[in-house]
């Protein structure tokens, strides 16, 4: 699991993804491969929905990834992935995998807290989302008692780079429904 292999800088994900920037990005931003495709169906459940047999060990996944062999299609046009590759090759990753070690501080440091959040909200939702899989919302209502949800279809974990449009369209739909 990624969130383990990020908290010990002896695996070096840093290292490892700051020497690979195009590499990461052409690795993660990628459509995931159509359901029928896919050997066999797995229903994902609750969480992290991802087939035991996938490899969420980003790290080690990065250092071996080779995007001549990955049949799934790439998301971001040249242009749009030079703009994150020039980003994260001028800045790192140290700050987001960050947030992955700081997961126990903010847990200790949040204990006590309500975390019914009592604000209108949407919840977009990517019908083929393999580690966030819409079901991962199923009860949510419990301690987000205003929310809606909506579900993008024929799109996997990057909702806003498959469907720019419709996520768009549909997060200025709600708020001027919900706000005016």
């Amino acid at each position: 699991m990624y969130v383990v292999q990020f908290q010990d800088p002896a695996r070096e994900p840093d290292r490892i993804f700051n020497s690979r920037v195009e590499q990461v990005f052409d690795a993660f931003m990628r459509k995931p491969v159509p359901q029928a495709e896919r050997m066999p169906a797995e229903p994902p459940v609750a969480g992290v929905g991802a087939s035991p047999r996938s490899n969420l060990a980003f790290p080690q996944m990065i250092a071996n990834y080779d995007a001549r062999h990955d049949p799934r299609t790439p998301i971001l046009s040249a242009e749009e992935k030079k703009v994150f590759v020039d980003t994260f090759t001028s800045t790192g990753f140290t700050g987001g995998i960050n947030w992955y070690r700081n997961m126990s501080r903010n847990w200790r440091r949040s204990e006590g807290l309500d975390y019914t959040v009592r604000v209108p909200s949407l919840m977009i939702m990517a019908e083929n989302d393999r580690v966030l899989p819409p079901s991962s919302a199923d009860g949510m209502e419990k301690i987000v008692p205003d929310l809606e949800k909506y579900l993008v279809r024929d799109s996997g974990h990057w909702t806003q780079q498959e469907k720019p449009e419709e996520v768009s369209a549909k997060l200025i739909e709600w708020r001027r429904r919900r706000f005016g």
